[in-house]
């Protein structure tokens, strides 16, 4: 689970296979993680769903125009001999380890998630599906949301959102999402970036780290 800023929000990767939801905080004993390298900040994620189907994350802490951001690659690959459809989702929740993190307001706008106004999640591929829900509605990560919502508030906190991509994969193909956080978002300058920009600094963040080392 990710938590951008001190008390706030999460996210966390989803996967859908066969009619059958894994969700990581309900995996337990099947979630393993680890140090990519001792010296950088980067950690692995493995979520074992069985299947002839490898699921992992990377996450590295990188700095952007001075600022400080947490890049993400979930993969997803088919050992199998037969093509699978599998869906990955990256769930927005109003909570963190600790405690409630409230979410008041939430937008999607093509590939950036919008969370009490200031910027979220950038998706390096715009969401396939998009859902938006609080506690009337239901929790999207459990019950379709109809219809789909691409922004809600709730004067509660208690907004939560999923954006999906559904991908079919051939046997032996690997298919990857990469999704970019922005540390402590209260500190963000709020004038439009693009969305391709941030990701070619984010490479040659990756890059440099993984050179220096």
């Amino acid at each position: 689970m990710l938590t951008l800023a001190p008390w706030g929000w999460s996210s966390f990767p989803i996967l859908r296979v066969d009619g059958v939801s894994h969700f990581p905080p309900r995996m337990h004993g099947l979630v393993r993680q680890s140090l990519l390298e001792d010296d950088l900040p980067a950690v692995r994620t493995e979520y074992r769903v069985g299947g002839g189907l490898a699921w992992d994350s990377e996450s590295l802490a990188v700095r952007i125009g001075g600022r400080e951001h947490v890049l993400q690659v979930h993969r997803v690959i088919n050992h199998g001999t037969a093509a699978r459809a599998v869906t990955l989702g990256i769930a927005l929740r109003p909570y963190n380890v600790l405690s409630v993190g409230h979410i008041n307001r939430i937008t999607i706008e093509k590939r950036c998630a919008w969370v009490n106004g200031l910027r979220g999640l950038h998706f390096e591929e715009a969401p396939e599906r998009w859902a938006a829900a609080d506690r009337h509605l239901g929790d999207p990560l459990l019950h379709p949301v109809s219809p789909a919502r691409a922004r809600l508030s709730s004067r509660s906190g208690l907004a939560a959102g999923l954006a999906e991509w559904t991908w079919t994969l051939r046997a032996g193909e690997e298919r990857s999402l990469r999704v970019l956080g922005e540390l402590d978002p209260a500190l963000v300058d709020l004038r439009p970036v693009k969305t391709r920009a941030l990701f070619a600094g984010a490479s040659l963040a990756r890059t440099q780290a993984e050179e220096l080392h």
